[in-house]
């Protein structure tokens, strides 16, 4: 897939009928996101430093913002120590 056909499906910019699916797909994604987000949020306290640590990764990669002051603490109580 040339590069100008993802970047105008990332955007939705495009007429091709794959863009209402890739839509669909962005929307479903989030969704689950945000859930998986949210199941690392509630068992946050049960990890260990190994454990948040691999925590703040996924959070990142699932885009979860809202996590970014727990992350923010974890990072300045592990830089402390």
């Amino acid at each position: 897939m040339p590069l100008a056909l993802i970047t105008a499906l990332a955007t939705q910019q495009t007429n091709d009928p794959l863009s209402s699916d890739f839509s669909d797909w962005k929307k479903t994604m989030s969704k689950k996101s945000h859930a998986k987000g949210e199941a690392l949020t509630q068992c946050w306290d049960a990890l260990d430093d190994y454990g948040r640590s691999l925590a703040c990764i996924a959070f990142g990669l699932l885009g979860a913002q809202d996590a970014a002051e727990r992350l923010w603490s974890f990072f300045l109580q592990t830089r402390a120590s």
